[in-house]
């Protein structure tokens, strides 16, 4: 009987032991990805969808406003090389202006570019 109490004894140490181990390994665990969260090579999903989505949105809004933008042009337009180059033209300023947004900031702040035309009376800090 005395050497099931000491084997019983010497698990329960054992097993203690393990478990504070594991929690030692948890918390260094999480003080690594806290550390490189603070450094911003760690982000955090909800942060990184919501870029995503604000970039999304904002390329979906850059796309739906092009024809508004070069319709009335294209319409008085004959040639096929002219109109080519009109909608290249349009799709590269469009990109160009995507190309600006800032994800640390949360926030799509295009230069203005005298081709275009904007369709939204709000700020674009919103």
């Amino acid at each position: 009987m005395i050497d099931m109490e000491k084997k019983y004894k010497r698990d329960t140490v054992e097993e203690h032991n393990a478990q504070k181990l594991r929690l030692t390994q948890h918390k260094a665990d999480l003080a690594e990805l806290q550390l490189l969260e603070l450094q911003g090579t760690l982000l955090k999903a909800c942060d990184v969808e919501a870029t995503w989505l604000k970039l999304t949105a904002a390329f979906r809004s850059q796309l739906m406003s092009l024809p508004a933008r070069v319709s009335s042009r294209l319409a008085a337009m004959r040639d096929v090389t002219e109109i080519h180059e009109l909608l290249t033209k349009q799709l590269n300023e469009t990109l160009k202006e995507l190309s600006h947004y800032e994800p640390e900031n949360l926030a799509y702040d295009p230069p203005e570019s005298p081709s275009l035309r904007r369709t939204s009376t709000r700020p674009h800090n919103q």
